[in-house]
């Protein structure tokens, strides 16, 4: 989740990023911050409260998704 707008200048880096996890399976998600990109909303300032609380719903729901598993940092 960044508020560089997913798809300027930065999506060429994520991209590669993104085919690397692919090739092992492994499936993201690139998220505007409310505000930025395409995203609607007022991006009012840096790291709100509602931010991270729109970070955690986001995670929860691709994490709700037929075929997501947690992983461990172990």
């Amino acid at each position: 989740m960044v508020p560089y707008r997913r798809r300027d200048g930065t999506v060429a880096a994520t991209s590669t990023s993104t085919l690397g996890f692919a090739g092992h399976g492994i499936a993201c998600a690139r998220i505007d911050i409310r505000g930025s990109g395409d995203s609607g909303g007022d991006l009012a300032d840096e790291y709100l409260p509602r931010e991270q609380e729109d970070a955690a719903r986001s995670i929860a729901h691709l994490a709700a998704h037929p075929g997501a598993t947690a992983m461990s940092a172990n």
